[in-house]
């Protein structure tokens, strides 16, 4: 369901620059604590590579300037800020969907920041895609949905190229169901939901449709 993790621990150099992983599996503080310290508030953002950081070092991923802004400007009786960096490479809705379950409830978030681009119609279709070839359980009731209205149940003989063609004109219906589970999980949490959108430049496999993706969050 994840298909990728940061492994714990790692650190080394990717594209020129040095890339550390805390023992948590994210691209953040050595020192950062599963637990939440009492008065601060908690950013938990999640994304792609862009949120990792690949391509710069450790110390110009933008969660990291954020976090240093944001308490730069704390007034007398502000809480200290943490932007937890939950991003990793190639990641899509539903990965981020079985992440989000899996770990980053666990860090007790005050707000549930949700990063996308493009290709945010594009990768879910593909994940959704090899987990029906496979055969594999799928995780949430929205995708099941999904599968059974495309005619492309688990069991039927279909290749996976196929798959993705009977799939593709529901790629909204399944960013849309995976969106309306993590605002629900995050009411239920008392968790404050953000969805930004960040057009990447130099993409050409999909246009950058902001009004559009906007209104699908909305």
């Amino acid at each position: 369901l994840l298909e990728r993790e940061l492994i714990p621990g790692w650190s080394g150099e990717v594209a020129g620059h040095r890339l550390t992983i805390n023992r948590f599996g994210m691209r953040d503080w050595a020192d950062r604590t599963r637990e939440k310290p009492p008065g601060n508030c908690r950013l938990a953002v999640v994304g792609s590579s862009v949120v990792m950081g690949y391509g710069v070092g450790d110390d110009e991923v933008f969660t990291r300037l954020l976090e240093d802004r944001l308490n730069a400007r704390r007034r007398a009786g502000d809480p200290r800020y943490e932007v937890l960096n939950f991003g990793t490479g190639m990641s899509y809705a539903i990965h981020r969907h079985v992440l989000i379950d899996r770990k980053v409830w666990g860090f007790d978030p005050d707000a549930l920041v949700y990063v996308a681009h493009q290709d945010e119609l594009l990768g879910p279709v593909q994940h959704l895609a090899k987990l029906v070839a496979k055969g594999d359980p799928l995780p949430y009731p929205c995708l099941a949905e999904v599968v059974r209205a495309a005619g492309v149940t688990p069991g039927k003989s279909l290749v996976l190229a196929e798959i993705q063609v009977r799939l593709q004109p529901y790629a909204r219906d399944i960013v849309l169901g995976v969106y309306r589970d993590l605002v629900a999980d995050c009411r239920r949490r008392g968790v404050r939901p953000v969805w930004v959108y960040v057009p990447m430049p130099g993409v050409v496999d999909a246009p950058a449709r902001s009004a559009e993706m906007a209104g699908l969050a909305a």
